[in-house]
């Protein structure tokens, strides 16, 4: 998926198509986190469901295939090309009266023109397939009116088909005749059950047909974020919840960090995933103990650091854990690897954004969390912002250890299924001018100079010096 975004906040431009792993770099104040909250927004947003449970059942299509369900057991051609038009135009008008909303929520303003730039008189944000053949626009003015164009469009000249398979009771929509979404119909001589079971399905396809056509983008996406608050709302937490129960007001925080606190409500302590939870046990190993949340009915669930026989609270741990804690219990209970292949594309659910991993944690063990993401970007996607040189090394070191087999990377203390693909890493340079630039990488790794430049932008006069060394002997 592609974003294309100007005059939004800090950032005048900015062109940037995610990969498994996307890093966003560069100095404070040039919008890294203004773009990660946009692009989470716009996956874990929801559409105004009241007017997708209201208009798509009234509509001609919708009633169509009813009637030719339950009367002749299948799904015309034109009545398939008429619903997904139906759906995908209702859809755009539920997901208009939403966004203004959910980009409120997540960055805290009263009106939306507050994210305009200061010198322009408009925000757009363009969301494509990497290619940049389909895609929509959302154009927010001046005046606070919001514009969407192009959604509906989406599934046009698309070979998306719905059908009926009588034999099994399945509605199916289907991509060059292959499934990608599937429902069981109970009973198909009922208009009243076919309509609740159809009316299901029309929600269902929507993420599904913008998954396919934009590359993966689609809204309400099981999206995660950690934001840079992570162990500073730890130690407040309890006092928010407690706070909000006895005011039954909304906690008083964005909607990354409420979403965030929300994950750390875990009843059941069974881990997800056993691959995932690899990544977490890799972290534990590295900070010498275990991570583990006990909830008490309505209470705020506590967390523990276990080191050997001895549980002390979260917060007495030292800084390092209690930043890693909320990555090791998402790891653990949370985020699952659920992947779908589908006319030889990849899909995956699940997205997570984590902002400045590096905070607290000693250059060692920036190494380490960069590691663990690396191996979570094989079953989410991932993006981070961050300000450390040591994770853009440790990236390099990661693209040219994958071309060493599984004994040499042994040897240089690595697990053997360690490594980047090159084409599935994306870094992006954030500049003081607005602008934003992708950072060239190869096979070899992340391009010289721009490593170079990129590392004396971020750091201080040793990384200067290391740059006009390193332009002396290659002749730059």
């Amino acid at each position: 998926m592609r974003f294309i975004v100007k005059n939004f906040g800090p950032i005048k431009h900015a062109d940037v198509t995610l990969g498994d792993f996307t890093v966003f770099i560069g100095p404070g104040g040039t919008g890294k986190s203004y773009l990660a909250y946009l692009i989470w927004t716009l996956q874990r947003m929801e559409p105004d469901w009241d007017t997708l449970i209201l208009e798509i059942p009234t509509s001609t299509a919708f009633r169509q295939a009813v009637k030719e369900i339950t009367e002749m057991n299948v799904i015309s051609e034109q009545t398939s090309y008429d619903l997904i038009s139906t759906v995908m135009e209702v859809h755009e008008e539920a997901i208009k009266k939403n966004i203004p909303i959910f980009l409120k929520d997540t960055f805290r303003i009263e009106n939306i023109e507050d994210l305009i730039s200061w010198e322009a008189n408009h925000t757009q944000i363009d969301i494509y397939n990497d290619s940049k053949t389909k895609g929509f626009t959302i154009v927010i003015n001046k005046n606070g009116s919001l514009f969407l164009k192009g959604l509906s469009d989406i599934a046009s000249d698309e070979p998306f088909r719905i059908e009926y398979i009588k034999d099994r009771r399945m509605l199916v929509l289907k991509y060059n005749d292959i499934m990608d979404y599937k429902i069981i119909i109970k009973d198909d001589k009922d208009k009243n059950v076919v309509a609740d079971e159809l009316s299901g399905f029309c929600g269902g396809i929507i993420p599904t047909i913008l998954r396919r056509v934009l590359d993966n983008y689609a809204p309400y996406r099981p999206s995660f974020i950690l934001t840079d608050s992570k162990s500073g709302l730890l130690r407040i937490a309890p006092s928010l919840i407690r706070t909000t129960l006895i005011r039954t007001e909304k906690l008083p925080l964005n909607l990354p960090d409420r979403e965030m606190l929300s994950k750390c409500i875990i009843d059941d302590s069974t881990v997800l995933d056993e691959e995932v939870s690899k990544i977490a046990n890799f972290l534990e190993s590295e900070i010498g103990g275990k991570v583990i949340i006990k909830s008490y009915g309505m209470m705020f669930p506590e967390i523990y650091f276990k080191k050997g026989e001895y549980e002390i609270p979260l917060l007495r741990a030292h800084s390092g854990v209690r930043e890693l804690a909320l990555l090791i219990t998402h790891l653990k209970y949370i985020i699952g690897k659920s992947i779908k292949i589908i006319n030889n594309k990849i899909f995956k659910d699940h997205f997570i954004v984590m902002e400045e991993p590096e905070t607290h944690l000693h250059p060692y063990m920036q190494s380490i969390v960069t590691r663990a993401l690396a191996m979570l970007s094989k079953y989410a996607d991932v993006l981070i912002t961050t300000h450390s040189p040591i994770i853009l090394d440790e990236l390099d070191n990661l693209i040219k250890l994958n071309k060493l087999s599984p004994e040499e990377k042994k040897k240089l203390g690595y697990r053997e299924e360690e490594g980047l693909d090159p084409e599935s890493l994306k870094i992006y340079r954030f500049k003081l001018d607005g602008t934003v630039e992708e950072v060239r990488v190869t096979e070899d790794g992340i391009e010289e100079e721009e490593f170079s430049s990129v590392i004396a932008e971020l750091s201080n006069k040793y990384a200067e010096v290391e740059e006009a060394v390193w332009r002396k002997l290659h002749g730059g």
